[in-house]
């Protein structure tokens, strides 16, 4: 039996985790959370640590940003001090971003300039320097197994609908019958499924390396605004000036062409049919 400890349990990839493993009797799992607490941590022997804990990407009339960098130190810290006291055979898996890359107007390939001007901060360039600097610790560590995984986009049946982002406004539009607002630019997102996720989960092996994770094909904005329209009825209205939440900076193209070199991962949806089928569950 896999016996598996999950921090951030109440987080919205973390659910789709628990819901995959919740009857599977090959998968022993530990759930710690701001509720539970993390006291009892220590207490057991894990194969695979999976740290889910995330901070809010937020606007700037809500600057809880400097958690980026205490909140993911902490937690970080206290997983690889397990590591070091307990058994350096576990594996340690870390839900990176694909923000790492930067601002693109292409394929993830490298990283743009910073502005750190202290007058003129740019939220999405300090997310992306606390992945960073996480990824840049854990390669530090390198007779530990821990894998950063980027995540470019998720969406499942188990979001928020209460958060301001894209895929929950979409399906509240359709639950409400109101007309959704949004921006002419357009954009190519790519959404990994939950049942991807849970395979990495399940099927990872030790090594220490950061992964780009994808879909088999990503989304575009007027795409999957289309699909809710011919599908549930959505009535969409194209403005200028819709400023949408998004923590991670404006980009026109968020994914990546690199190949994941995590053994037993192939994608097995594209970002269109994960859409469809969770939306399915929501709707």
């Amino acid at each position: 039996m896999r016996r598996i400890a999950l921090l951030g349990s109440t987080s919205h990839i973390a659910k789709g985790i628990i819901a995959g493993l919740a009857n599977d009797p090959n998968y022993s799992l530990y759930c710690f959370s701001r509720q539970t607490g993390f006291d009892s941590f220590n207490d057991e022997d894990y194969d695979v640590v999976v740290n889910c804990i995330g901070t809010r990407l937020l606007n700037k009339q809500n600057p809880f940003y400097t958690t980026w960098f205490t909140v993911t130190e902490e937690f970080d810290n206290l997983i690889i001090n397990y590591l070091l006291q307990h058994s350096k055979d576990t594996i340690y898996i870390n839900f990176s971003s694909g923000a790492v890359y930067g601002s693109l107007s292409g394929p993830a390939t490298c990283s743009s300039h910073l502005n750190l001007n202290p007058n003129h901060l740019n939220l999405s360039d300090l997310h992306l320097i606390s992945k960073l600097n996480a990824e840049a610790k854990h390669r530090c560590f390198s007779s530990l197994n821990i894998i950063d995984i980027r995540l470019f986009g998720y969406f499942s049946r188990h979001i928020n609908l209460n958060e301001k982002y894209f895929m929950s406004e979409v399906i509240n539009s359709c639950k409400t019958n109101t007309t959704l607002e949004v921006s002419p630019d357009s954009w190519v997102k790519d959404y990994t499924s939950p049942e991807d996720i849970l395979r990495i989960v399940k099927y990872c092996e030790p090594m220490n390396l950061a992964v780009d994770v994808g879909s088999l094909l990503p989304a575009n904005k007027f795409g999957i605004l289309d699909y809710f329209k011919d599908d549930y009825g959505l009535t969409y209205e194209i403005k200028d000036n819709v400023d949408k939440e998004n923590g991670t900076g404006k980009r026109n193209y968020y994914c990546t062409l690199n190949v994941s070199p995590l053994p037993l991962f192939k994608p097995t949806h594209t970002s269109l049919e994960t859409i469809k089928t969770e939306a399915a569950c929501l709707l």
